[in-house]
Formats: structure tokens, sequence, C-alpha cells
């Protein structure tokens, strides 16, 4: 009976052990947390507000830098590429074709080669 009252306080120290060991380990680790690259590389929680902020669960908020951040330009169309015009060309047999091609000629009526 004795020795299950050892066992048990062993435990209860190793377990209180543990938990301490546990809290400091995680607090230097909130501690270390500087800037917002390094609380979202720790996997805290970004807010959905421009710009981005990230909290630490300490109450701590970080806000993205968007000065560094340069948006891409918009993309405009490629000058290499040719748009031809929605004609159509009335083919003998009533069918008809449209442009094509990187000149925009019309397309071959059927039967012509």
């Amino acid at each position: 009976m004795k020795n299950w009252k050892v066992l048990w306080a062993i435990i209860a120290i190793l377990l209180l052990v543990v938990g301490v060991l546990t809290f400091s380990l995680i607090k230097t680790r909130i501690a270390a947390i500087d800037s917002f690259e390094s609380c979202a590389a720790a996997g805290y929680s970004i807010m959905e507000s421009y710009p981005p902020q990230c909290m630490t669960p300490d109450g701590r908020g970080f806000t993205q830098d968007i000065t560094s951040v340069k948006p891409e330009p918009p993309q405009g169309p490629d000058p290499d590429q040719i748009a031809c015009t929605q004609e159509a060309k009335l083919c003998p047999d009533g069918s008809s074709v449209g442009r094509t091609g990187p000149n925009c000629e019309f397309a071959p009526c059927p039967g012509e080669n």
C-alpha cells in the first residue's frame, strides 16, 4: 500500500516537471517571434485584413509590410498574337467559312483545295 503512494507521488512530480518544461518551451518559442513573417511561419492565425495581420497566443500582433511587396504588372495582350475579324465568306454550296491563320485569310470552302 505504501509503495503505491510513493509511485503515485513520483508520477505526479514527473507530470508536474513535464508540464513546467512544456510551458517554458512554448513561452520561449512565442517570445522568439518578432515579425509578421516569423509569426506566419510559426503557424499562428493570420487575419484577413489589408494589410494582413498575424496574432500570437500571448496577444501580440504583427502587420505585414506591404511596401516591400511589389504587385505584378497587368498582363496586356500578346503583341505576336493576331485576332481576325469575324467576317464570313459565303461558299457556292450555301455554307460559310470564317477567317483563320496568321494572315487572317478565309478558310477554303468545302470542296476547294
